[in-house]
């Protein structure tokens, strides 16, 4: 990215002017911020991939003086294959959004030092997720029953409907006639019988179409994993999500996240992005509402 990019806010221009001598921290920081700052939505939150403690981590050992980056800051230097679920297309083309949590609202985000200030509440906890990380070598076939067969221990086996119906929003392929571009729309879930249906017996319309929701299936499900919250909702959660992280919604954004309260301290470590079923349309919006819940600038560090 260059200050004479297109699309570039000349007031924005500091952030991203070439400096051979910048540490990567910094770089990464200030294009984090720039991404925040510069209304482009909160899609740079999506590439933020923590590994999880079973998992190598892949970045350099760190150099002497060099800082731990802020947990909202995505380290480039992690080899990742994630596909942010905020996606507006303006970081990543392929996709588009398919949620809105909190209708009517906009992206209210401050950065002070090293710290991200954003508008939201928390409203839910996770109570359990499974050990097993969604894998693109996994059959798309196998990652239901791998995870339902995990929790089933807790608030029971996942039922089909109510994962096809939360991973794939009843999402489809279309080309935007304003644009030209493939995006994603939203059906009535009249679709989604198609994935537990053998090919051979489908014409070619069909077969596209189920085509495209695994090829969405594997895009949510890919680097994270499933699980419930105390609510007994069921969430596909970042693969570096525990037990005891909280669930919240942040205006603006188009998925819902997952922050890690830091002891005796009213800030909270940034974990990933999620779906949380039944609460992805506006519905936890209304849920807050009924709770007395009133929206507060959450501070992640």
């Amino acid at each position: 990215m260059l200050p004479h990019a297109p699309g570039i806010d000349s007031r924005h221009e500091h952030f991203l002017a070439v400096d051979y001598n910048k540490p990567v921290f910094d770089v990464y920081v200030d294009f984090a911020k720039y991404c925040i700052e510069a209304g482009l939505g909160l899609e740079i939150l999506g590439y933020v991939c923590a590994p999880a403690a079973s998992q190598i981590d892949y970045r350099p050992p760190p150099v002497a003086g060099e800082h731990a980056f802020p947990s909202w800051t995505p380290d480039w230097r992690i080899p990742n294959r994630i596909r942010p679920l905020n996606s507006t297309g303006l970081l990543h083309g392929e996709y588009r959004v398919l949620y809105d949590p909190c209708p009517k609202t906009k992206v209210a985000a401050v950065v002070s030092g090293l710290e991200l200030g954003i508008q939201g509440f928390v409203f839910d906890t996770i109570n359990s997720i499974v050990t097993t990380s969604g894998r693109q070598e996994i059959p798309v076939s196998n990652v239901l029953a791998t995870w339902s067969a995990e929790l089933a221990s807790t608030y029971g086996p996942i039922e089909k409907e109510r994962f096809w119906k939360l991973v794939l929003a009843d999402a489809y392929q279309i080309e935007s006639e304003e644009t030209g571009l493939t995006a994603n729309a939203r059906g009535g879930g009249e679709s989604r019988h198609l994935m537990g249906m053998d090919p051979a017996s489908l014409d070619y319309a069909y077969i596209w179409v189920r085509s495209q929701m695994h090829h969405a299936l594997r895009g949510v499900c890919r680097d994270r994993r499933a699980g419930y919250t105390e609510a007994k909702r069921l969430a596909i959660l970042p693969e570096a999500a525990v037990p005891g992280d909280l669930v919240a919604a942040f205006h603006g954004g188009h998925t819902l996240y997952v922050v890690r309260p830091i002891a005796r301290e009213e800030k909270y470590t940034f974990v990933g992005e999620c779906y949380v079923e039944d609460m992805m349309d506006g519905e936890v919006m209304t849920l807050a509402t009924e709770n007395g819940i009133v929206p507060q600038t959450l501070w992640l560090v």
